[in-house]
């Protein structure tokens, strides 16, 4: 018996950190700093060259749900949009992870912008930036 209690007290006593964080102090989910886009899968990173016509994936989900209004992701020289943009509404957050794809016409630079607009904070940002170029010389 006095052996079970040592086990548990142990456990007890290494849980006990964590048991005050999300207890007495800070609870991450009300912070809005902690509310974004996170990119969970893609097939480019910023400063990456790409091919004319080729089709590049980013695949994204939103941290702290309840302190985003809607999510936006903009490129405005993408084939694969109808728009400029991409916008995705609160209601629709569970349908995630989202994927977009990304085809580009004409060489040169472009850039994808995430932007993730919370209710009760700053608009939080991300930004990649894609060379694109012609295999034809």
């Amino acid at each position: 018996m006095v052996l079970y209690f040592l086990k548990k007290s142990r456990f007890l006593l290494a849980a006990a950190p964590l048991l005050a964080c999300c207890v007495g102090g800070h609870d991450p989910f009300s912070d809005s700093s902690n509310a974004g886009i996170v990119i969970v899968r893609q097939s480019v990173r910023s400063g990456d060259t790409v091919r004319i016509f080729g089709t590049e994936t980013l695949q994204v989900i939103v941290t702290v749900k309840e302190l985003v209004r809607q999510i936006a992701v903009s490129s405005p020289h993408n084939r694969r949009f109808s728009n400029p943009d991409t916008t995705i509404a609160a209601a629709q957050f569970g349908g995630e992870p989202f994927t977009f794809y990304f085809s580009y016409y004409d060489t040169g630079w472009n850039r994808i912008i995430l932007s993730a607009i919370r209710t009760g904070g700053a608009p939080h940002s991300d930004t990649i930036d894609l060379y694109v170029i012609s295999p034809l010389h």
